[in-house]
């Protein structure tokens, strides 16, 4: 959560305090990579953040952190 809050931060405060006015500035993207979109950290942050809510979620755990367990109620048993 602190990636994808750190990167949505990073991008919003670009699009306030930026030209040409509040709410309508532009994000500076400045990492270009050859044969890659250019990105900025802000926008590493974000994918990061999606990448590991996937594998948790593949993983079964919970934003919480808990584990959610494929085992019925065994005290039914």
């Amino acid at each position: 959560m602190g990636l994808l809050i750190g990167g949505v931060g990073g991008n919003l405060t670009d699009r306030i305090i930026r030209d040409p006015g509040v709410l309508r500035g532009h994000v500076i993207d400045w990492l270009m990579l050859p044969n890659w979109p250019v990105f900025n950290v802000a926008d590493m942050c974000i994918i990061g953040a999606a990448i590991v809510i996937i594998l948790q979620s593949l993983r079964g755990v919970t934003l919480r952190g808990e584990r959610i367990s494929d085992n019925t109620d065994e005290s039914n048993a």
